[in-house]
């Protein structure tokens, strides 16, 4: 399997402990969540991002990454959002990835979302799961199925999450390490509404910190 990602190309490089190499990948869509302002950096004609009532700019960012300043979102009404075209939407059964540092800042108990493409009425998501189990996550793939209770480490501390589906199998990595994988071929063509810190409707919305967040429509990250 190629370990990709999307910084650039031609190089390893290393972030914190984990080593990525580097080459071009054509299908990056969204990259944003760093930077000044930390919400507005799309990378290889991906869609422009709405940010709907003031996702702000946190100085903080996870060591290492060599990427500064952080997407804050209050839990309250903010969040980022954008309609796929059919091009860079996921190619119905085909592979995906997405990845991101985040940080939860306080705990409401209603299984806030990090991230959710919907096609209306269902989801893929990465939700908040402490309600069930404290410092987890849950991985909601189009209501389908669920991978629960993927511990996280300190919820409230740093953490990186990436989730990939190669070749009709959905893989979830915490850091580096595989937590948990399953097979999956749901056809996701009609999931266009994309959106970083809420879920379709928005009412359960995450109030912390999200930083260099990535989604492509082919396998981009692999930590390793």
């Amino acid at each position: 399997m190629p370990m990709l990602s999307t910084f650039g190309a031609g190089s390893a490089r290393a972030f914190g402990m984990n080593a990525f190499v580097e080459v071009p990948v054509p299908g990056l869509i969204i990259s944003t969540c760093y930077g000044s302002p930390a919400t507005v950096n799309n990378i290889n004609g991906g869609p422009s991002l709405t940010n709907v009532n003031s996702v702000a700019t946190s100085s903080l960012e996870p060591s290492g990454t060599g990427k500064i300043n952080s997407a804050s979102f209050n839990g309250s009404n903010s969040y980022l959002q954008s309609t796929l075209s059919s091009e860079n939407a996921i190619q119905g059964t085909g592979d995906f990835t997405l990845s991101f540092y985040a940080k939860r800042d306080a705990y409401t108990p209603s299984y806030e979302r990090i991230f959710s493409l919907s096609n209306g009425t269902t989801e893929i998501s990465v939700e908040d799961y402490s309600t069930i189990l404290a410092n987890s996550v849950t991985v909601n793939t189009g209501g389908l199925a669920q991978l629960t209770r993927i511990s996280v480490g300190n919820i409230e501390n740093w953490f990186r999450f990436t989730v990939l589906r190669e070749s009709g199998t959905l893989k979830v990595y915490v850091g580096t390490s595989l937590a948990t994988t399953q097979s999956n071929s749901t056809n996701f063509s009609a999931f266009t509404n994309f959106r970083v810190g809420s879920n379709n409707d928005a009412t359960r919305l995450w109030d912390g910190l999200i930083h260099n967040f990535e989604f492509n429509n082919e396998i981009a990250v692999v930590p390793t």
